[in-house]
Order: structure tokens, then C-alpha cells, then sequence
């Protein structure tokens, strides 16, 4: 009899330690989970084409909640539904103005490199009009003409090295 009552006690001793394993793997794949989601970043395109805004021009705003890592960015032109990639990678800014265009004076741009990295709640300006150009009106409707014909993709990745894409194209309405 007290053979079988040390059968029990070792079984059920075993039983528990597997329930405590299997709550504690349980509990890290649930914290390991929630870790990733609170620092996923999230890239949003930012339009500003009103003097009321700060800048006039183009941005890339982080809205989500953790760093995000540029890995790629390609910037095309649409011509009849199809795709011409005029900014590759920080090469091409003065074949897009071109393209469009646009006069240099009155517009700067600031490079995006690959692993460059856009903090949470931070924006990275990548194309700017001068609000004091004598030209102002001019640019901004160019501007808007430009935005109408492009399409902006946008790869980068978060802390813990998972990849989403920004993929923008106006929608004609």
C-alpha cells in the first residue's frame, strides 16, 4: 500500500510540473507576442499642400508605436497605368523633378537611406517647397499634379526585424 501512495504522489508530483511547464512556455510566447506588437512601427505618406501646415512638400510619418528601419524606398512615375521608377534609393530626385516639371529653385529634398530610422511620433520630410519662393502657387499646383502620377513604395521593418511595406498610390475618386 505505501508502494502505490508514492505512485500517486510522484504522478501527480510529475502532472504538476507539466501543467507549470506548459503555462510558463504558455506564458513567454504571450509575452514574447506582446512584445513585438509594442514597438511595431507604423509608416504613413503625409500630403501637405496648404500654407497653414508647417511644411509644404512630402513626408514620412511614423504613427505606430516602435522605431521604424527604412530597408527600401522607390519612388515611380504613372504613366498610362504603368510604372517608370525614377527615384531608387536616394538616386533620381532630379529625374522625378524633371519629370514633373518642376523647377529646382524653391524645392529641396533630403535623402531617406536604407537603415535610416524614423522614431515613433516622428515624421522625415522628403521633398519640401519654400513657402517664401516667389513661386509658391506654381509649385504647389505642380505639386499636386505629381502626387496625382506617383507611386511611392516604402519597405522597412521594425526592432524585431519584421518587414511591412508602405505601398501609395492616389485613388482617383
Amino acid at each position: 500500500m505505501d508502494n502505490c501512495m508514492e505512485i500517486i504522489i510522484a504522478s501527480a508530483a510529475a502532472l504538476i510540473a507539466l501543467c507549470s511547464l506548459f503555462v510558463a512556455v504558455w506564458q513567454g510566447y504571450v509575452s514574447r507576442k506582446h512584445a513585438r506588437l509594442s514597438v511595431m512601427p507604423h509608416l504613413d505618406l503625409h500630403i501637405a499642400v496648404s500654407e497653414q501646415a508647417p511644411f509644404i512638400g512630402l513626408s514620412l510619418e511614423n504613427n505606430g508605436l516602435g522605431t521604424a528601419r527604412i530597408r527600401d524606398i522607390k519612388i515611380s512615375k504613372l504613366t498610362n497605368n504603368e510604372a517608370t521608377i525614377v527615384v531608387d534609393n536616394n538616386s533620381g530626385w532630379h529625374d522625378l523633378l524633371n519629370a514633373f516639371d518642376i523647377k529646382q529653385t524653391g524645392v529641396s529634398w533630403a535623402s531617406i537611406s536604407t537603415d535610416e530610422a524614423i522614431p515613433s511620433g516622428n515624421e522625415h520630410h522628403f521633398l519640401s517647397i519654400d513657402k517664401t519662393s516667389t513661386e509658391l502657387s506654381d509649385l504647389k499646383d505642380k505639386l499636386r499634379a505629381m502626387v496625382d502620377q506617383m507611386l511611392i513604395r516604402v519597405e522597412y521593418e521594425s526592432l524585431y526585424s519584421e518587414r511591412k511595406t508602405l505601398e501609395w498610390q492616389r485613388t482617383k475618386s
